[in-house]
């Protein structure tokens, strides 16, 4: 792994924050998790990892911050500030393409009414959010991802807001026996829309 940067770390930082706007300050508190103004000191730590290490820390933020019920729009521009941060920084430039696919809002695709099983998959996966709980429900025990759960699921037509709600039912369940009365109903039943 190479450094991204090999000068004076804490020079370049302080220089790097000293025209850094309030929103960039407000995003490096919330992603390096403090509670104040970040310092030289505390963006020089940074600076000496490695660019995946840099991406990986970055990813493992933005997920949490969509979990928490941020909007897509809202963490790309966190993703944008952090980058444009980093290279002002005299970094390497940092590949964020993948994190910033990730996190672009994608147009709902309509579910054939013939959708395999792979299919059904690639429909959950394509959205960071429905990604996430999927892998959260599969994770637990006794659940099949059969083609007829997946397809329940798909059309709950999860989103972003409704994570709290996700989040309570999922929460509840432990060893699942019957996928489609434990899951699918209470989540039918709490994401019902107006």
């Amino acid at each position: 792994m190479k450094l991204l940067v090999e000068d004076d770390l804490e020079g370049i930082a302080a220089a790097a924050l000293e025209g850094a706007t309030a929103g960039t300050r407000a995003t490096l508190r919330a992603w390096l998790a403090i509670p104040n103004e970040p310092n030289a000191a505390r963006i020089a730590e940074l600076l000496e990892i490695s660019e995946d290490e840099i991406v990986g820390s970055l990813a493992e933020f933005c997920e949490a911050r969509f979990l928490a019920g941020d909007a897509h729009e809202n963490i790309l521009r966190m993703i944008r500030e952090a980058k444009a941060f980093l290279a002002s920084c005299n970094c390497a430039t940092i590949d964020t393409s993948v994190l910033e696919e990730r996190y672009t809002p994608k147009t709902r695709r309509a579910v054939p009414p013939n959708a395999s099983r792979s299919d059904l998959l690639e429909l959950l996966m394509d959205d960071p959010y429905t990604a996430t709980v999927a892998r959260r429900i599969f994770g637990i025990e006794g659940v099949i991802p059969t083609e007829a759960f997946l397809r329940h699921l798909v059309a709950l037509d999860l989103r972003a807001e409704d994570e709290p709600k996700v989040a309570r039912v999922v929460a509840t369940l432990g060893k699942v026996a019957d996928a489609h009365r434990e899951i699918i109903e209470p989540l039918r039943r709490v994401l019902a829309r107006e």
